[in-house]
């Protein structure tokens, strides 16, 4: 759908515009996204950041690009890129990350680095840019204290990777440890409801510990099921069934996390 873009150094006013595209861009990926415009009024004060916001051609924040330097290091660093969903990734972030770049050169910096080439918005476009991948070392620990909140949290996710499911509509329910979640998918739209007049067409019932593994893509959700971790009650054909399982449960997903 991108059409004319146009880009501008980012200011204190762009805070809800950017939390809006932040929330839009996120939705697709795992990790926490609880931000309000208070963290972008943080993230747009502060001398050494580098901010920009891309504009459609009728004035809407459709990206941003969000960048400072580190003067200890003499680095420029690019700590997030999002874009509208609604809108190409590569020809919005490209010259917003372009104009970050430029005056990122015109401080001398000595290295660019930016926080995950795995992203694969990112592989899209920073590699064309001259950045190369550099594996680093580091554990990464969850704990989930609350069920019920967490499937809260992380329905959206399940929604977006519902709405991907071609020529397939109905009604999923996932169940942890006795609190549950009820997606309905249509032609139209998918959401969360919390009550349906017809019968569910998958039933998927976990832990929370494989629900954790499963939904970060660590666990085959195969596997899962053959020891009887996962337990599912389906009316659909089991072609149809593997399908829906493996668009819930995606081993390969990319984490995002806030860390400002």
């Amino acid at each position: 759908m991108t059409s004319e873009v146009t880009v501008r150094p980012a200011c204190k006013g762009d805070a809800s515009g950017m939390l809006r595209v932040y929330d839009n861009f996120t939705r697709q990926f795992v990790g926490s996204t609880a931000r309000t415009v208070k963290s972008f009024q943080r993230m747009l004060s502060g001398k050494e950041k580098v901010n920009w916001v891309a504009l459609d051609n009728r004035g809407r924040i459709i990206g941003y690009v969000y960048a400072r330097l580190d003067r200890k290091m003499n680095r420029g660093e690019f700590r997030e890129a999002a874009v509208d969903l609604d809108h190409d990734f590569v020809r919005v972030a490209r010259p917003l990350v372009e104009k970050a770049q430029s005056m990122f050169m015109e401080k001398r910096v000595s290295t660019l680095q930016t926080t995950s080439i795995r992203n694969p918005w990112f592989e899209k476009l920073f590699p064309e840019l001259g950045f190369f991948a550099s594996d680093t070392l580091g554990v990464f620990m969850y704990a989930v204290l609350d069920p019920r909140k967490l499937l809260e949290e992380i329905s959206p996710i399940f929604i977006t990777r519902l709405k991907k499911l071609e020529n397939w509509n109905g009604l999923v329910q996932i169940e942890c440890e006795g609190h549950s979640i009820l997606l309905h998918k249509t032609d139209g739209e998918t959401r969360q409801i919390t009550w349906a007049d017809q019968r569910i067409n998958m039933k998927v019932k976990l832990n929370e510990a494989l629900l954790t593994r499963l939904i970060f893509g660590i666990a085959d959700f195969v596997q899962a099921m053959q020891s009887g971790e996962l337990k599912i009650e389906t009316r659909l054909n089991e072609e149809t069934s593997t399908r829906l399982l493996r668009q819930l449960f995606p081993q390969k997903q990319f984490l995002i996390m806030d860390y400002w």
